[in-house]
């Protein structure tokens, strides 16, 4: 099926949402609220001793979860956080505000200096709340975490970036209300998309940097002057199409090694496919 403009558009801000040009989503729902790029940064496995972690974020419902620790044994109880102040409100709030994902990404880098550069990344787009890594949920470990992400790689020299592929559950407005679990949210009757990053062997106390960024529709409540004209969905192809379509784009890996693609070389799929050196963003004429 030929893809319309406003999926063509979608499609390339999924796989470039840190410099791509701002679009509305092509979700086969109303579209309503400004559209913003919002940007924050965690340090994790920074603690005294800590060579191993965990970051675990659901664009979809703007929260996440971010733990360092000693080993891949050492046990921890999850404990969800906003990801972006901006978004934040609360159940009782008259100035709330909804908003859906409309793209996202996470990038690695490694804190330390190349001579002491080592360790392991664990990867993969989840669904929320999945191997038992909900905010609040039964104490967990680093190692029982990663076990079953898809891609696994060492250190990479300068990042390693992986991109947000939206699900059923990420297509309705959300609103940030922190509760035991994650990716619970006002709109969301199915878990969203999330991004999970586990990193084992580290050097001690050096950590590495996560970078997220997210574009989203916002629409704000009562009580901030702001108007959300209600509009009708802004594409007329179907979702499972421009969602195919963007795993075409970007060759079937949401992964980006060292900003350009994702090799074969240092990169090991978990699964059937096989990545190959295929740059990541290609020229929209693949399609």
């Amino acid at each position: 099926m030929a893809l319309d403009g406003a999926a063509i558009d979608h499609i390339k801000l999924m796989a470039d949402p840190c410099l791509g040009r701002l679009c509305k989503p092509a979700y086969p729902t109303v579209s309503n609220g400004a559209i913003m790029r919002f940007r924050n940064v965690f340090q994790i496995g920074v603690g005294a001793g800590e060579t191993c972690g965990l970051f675990h974020w659901s664009p979809g419902a703007n929260e996440a979860y971010a733990n360092g620790a000693a080993t891949v044994a050492t046990a921890y109880t999850p404990t969800g956080n906003s990801v972006f102040n901006y978004l934040t409100t609360s159940s009782s709030s008259n100035t709330g505000i909804l908003f859906r994902c409309v793209a996202a990404c996470a990038k690695v880098m490694f804190n330390g200096s190349e001579m002491n550069r080592g360790g392991v990344i664990y990867a993969g787009n989840t669904a929320t709340g999945s191997y038992g890594i909900d905010s609040g949920a039964t104490t967990t470990s680093v190692g029982t975490s990663v076990q079953n992400l898809p891609y696994t790689c060492r250190i990479p020299s300068r990042s390693f970036e992986i991109l947000w592929v939206p699900n059923e559950g990420d297509l309705l407005q959300n609103t940030d209300i922190l509760g035991s679990t994650i990716g619970v949210g006002q709109g969301a009757s199915l878990p969203g998309a999330a991004i999970t990053i586990g990193f084992v062997g580290m050097p001690a106390t050096t950590g590495v940097t996560v970078e997220v960024t997210g574009v989203y529709e916002v629409e704000y409540q009562a009580g901030n002057n702001m108007v959300s004209a209600v509009g009708p969905p802004t594409s007329l192809t179907p979702w499972a199409a421009t969602i195919k379509g963007f795993f075409n784009y970007i060759k079937d890996s949401p992964v980006i090694m060292d900003g350009v693609k994702a090799a074969i070389d240092y990169v090991s799929p978990a699964g059937p496919a096989v990545m190959g050196a295929n740059i990541a963003r290609m020229a929209i004429g693949y399609l």
